[in-house]
């Protein structure tokens, strides 16, 4: 008897002591394709001194979210890219931006967009034509203005494809 009440509390001593499971691994989830994401530029685009394929950074502005819950926090890096770029031209023609968002860096992985925004300088083409009217070849030497996106300027994107995430903690 003395044994076995012996037995027994070693067993409990040994059952309190115990180390403690490790904590659960955080939970995937997919993210699906066409999730939109808000972004916004970091800072000033300009025609006049971009180039074609020049990537820019982006920060998104509202947590993206699988039903109640964020699975990217506002906050978050981004890359976009320069797709075309135009520079104002004489006869009146404004510079033009193509803007692509391409991939948030998430937890060291990249998650893919897709979507493009769009600006051009104000162009001068009527005032061009109507010179070139009336004084024939000083027309040509009117040019357009040079295409600028401000930094803090919207951007929409939208995720490319599904993909597996972990969530934000």
């Amino acid at each position: 008897m003395i044994v076995a009440a012996i037995l027994l509390g070693t067993a409990q001593v040994a059952a309190t002591t115990a180390p403690a499971p490790p904590p659960a691994l955080p939970q995937s989830v997919v993210l699906p394709a066409w999730t939109p994401v808000r972004l916004v530029t970091q800072a000033v685009i300009d025609s006049r001194s971009a180039r074609q394929g020049q990537r820019f950074g982006l920060t998104i502005t509202e947590d993206v979210k699988l039903g109640e819950r964020i699975v990217i926090p506002r906050g978050t890096p981004a890359v976009g890219e320069i797709e075309v770029l135009t520079q104002k031209g004489a006869g009146g023609n404004s510079g033009h931006l193509v803007l692509a968002p391409l991939f948030i860096d998430w937890a060291g992985d990249r998650i893919y967009l897709r979507g493009h925004s769009e600006t051009a300088g104000k162009g001068a083409v009527g005032a061009s034509v109507a010179t070139q009217v009336l004084l024939s070849p000083l027309g040509f030497f009117i040019s357009g203005k040079s295409a600028t996106l401000p930094a803090g300027s919207a951007i929409e994107a939208e995720i490319r494809n599904d993909v597996k995430v972990v969530p934000a903690p």
